[in-house]
């Protein structure tokens, strides 16, 4: 796992529609979220993540300010690397930036239910009930 590169993207940059690309395998194709849905109006004013492994990308995340939040969304991995501790480093990492950049806001998500056991072992706690979003359930949570 040495070739793998976290870094923080920009909007509208070919990293971004690297990362829009990972986003719509999973979410649109894979989960048939409709592609209206999953790229929204905060797509300028997010925080986007890139991971590549060995130059090709293989997941992604995006955060954005909703205070007293900081709320993680987009996180998707392409299924050829599911299994490989990619999702662990994306998110490590994201939540080492939220950290530094932004230690008065709780991180916070809309976890989809099938992830929450991936999340809680990263330290993040079920907040609620059970929700849907676009047709799936998910759960909110949130990292103290």
């Amino acid at each position: 796992m040495n070739d793998l590169i976290f870094r923080k993207i920009f909007y509208n940059t070919p990293e971004y529609l690297e990362a829009l690309t990972i986003r719509k395998e999973v979410f649109v194709k894979e989960q048939n979220v409709p592609e209206e849905i999953e790229i929204d109006e905060f797509e300028c004013n997010s925080h986007h993540f890139l991971l590549t492994q060995a130059s090709v990308p293989v997941a992604c995340g995006r955060m954005r300010l909703k205070s007293p939040y900081i709320k993680f969304e987009r996180i998707a991995g392409l299924k050829s690397y599911r299994g490989m501790g990619l999702g662990r480093v994306l998110m490590e990492n994201m939540q080492e930036f939220a950290r530094l950049h932004y230690p008065e806001l709780t991180p916070y998500m809309h976890s989809q239910v099938d992830a929450v056991p991936f999340y809680e072992k990263l330290g993040w706690t079920r907040q609620g009930e059970i929700f849907f979003e676009a047709g799936i359930p998910h759960q909110a949570m949130t990292l103290t």
